[in-house]
């Protein structure tokens, strides 16, 4: 059962991000250019782009990611970062999710029981690609 949710609420990040920033330029009206940390959804290109930072792996040419991230203890809210703000999940959630300064963050990365469904979606520019990653640590499964 817990395989099947993580599935679908990839399946639903995928679909949100694809259908926002696929070729067909949108799903929807973009929200107006603001500061806000982190957007609940994707309705355009544009707002990927806003978002959007050069991964930490900067050998990665023409690549460009959103931090994401899923609270299971919020109905799975789903969270696009301003990555350029928040390269790091813990960051964002400590600003912005009540998770206690200073309080160990790894284990939203390795527990089943974890609060947060930690990733980050990346368009590569060259081959036109977009992608759904997870930490090469993290211990969810397929």
């Amino acid at each position: 059962m817990r395989r099947q949710r993580f599935l679908a609420l990839t399946a639903t990040l995928l679909v949100a991000t694809t259908a926002a920033c696929g070729d067909g330029g949108g799903a929807g009206a973009c929200e107006p250019a603001g500061d806000e940390p982190s957007l609940a959804r994707l309705d355009c290109r544009e707002e990927f782009d806003r978002l959007a930072a050069r991964p930490l792996d900067s050998s990665l040419a023409g690549a460009f990611t959103i931090k994401t991230m899923i609270d299971q203890a919020d109905g799975d809210a789903i969270y696009f970062l301003d990555t350029g703000a928040y390269p790091l999940h813990q960051s964002f959630a400590v600003d912005h999710l009540g998770w206690p300064p200073g309080q160990p963050f790894v284990g939203e990365y390795l527990y089943p029981q974890r609060r947060f469904l930690l990733g980050s979606v990346t368009y590569f520019s060259d081959p036109g690609i977009w992608t759904y990653e997870l930490a090469p640590y993290d211990t969810a499964t397929p």
